[in-house]
């Protein structure tokens, strides 16, 4: 009797040990996706900073004006916000990333014929704009006469 006692307490001693095992586990993953997501939100905080102070100097925060105050000038942009690019979903540049479009493919490479040709197809989408404009402000013209 005494050697199944044993057999039982070695194996609920071994239970726990296995229940223990499984709950450090899940303790330890949970700590690994909280900090995942803290790592994501730390991340997603310092691109909104980032975006909110493109151009700015911390001086020109100091500097703004407070509410119900007179700006005697408009606020100086940094060199920093008004170079090109400098905005990461611009569609130009994700185009140019890919590959898809190349600025520099044959500028000024046009023949003459083909010239001529989109010469006369811009005069011809002109004139058809300026006679719906012309359509328009007539029949707005009419609309007015008439009320």
């Amino acid at each position: 009797m005494d050697k199944a006692k044993a057999a039982k307490a070695k194996d609920s001693s071994t239970q726990l040990t296995a229940e223990e095992a499984k709950a450090n586990k899940r303790q330890l993953r949970r700590l690994k996706e909280k900090e995942k997501r803290l790592k994501k939100k730390r991340k997603q905080w310092k691109k909104m900073q980032d975006d909110e102070g493109v151009g700015q100097n911390p001086s020109d925060k100091a500097q703004a004006p407070k509410f119900n105050e007179v700006a005697l000038a408009p606020p100086e942009l940094g060199r920093a916000s008004r170079k090109p690019g400098a905005k990461d979903n611009l569609l130009l540049k994700a185009k140019l990333q890919k590959g898809l479009v190349n600025p520099k493919k044959n500028v000024g490479k046009m023949s003459l014929a083909k010239q001529q040709m989109l010469k006369d197809e811009r005069e011809r989408v002109i004139a058809a704009y300026r006679g719906l404009k012309k359509a328009r402000r007539t029949d707005e013209e009419d609309k007015s006469v008439a009320t």
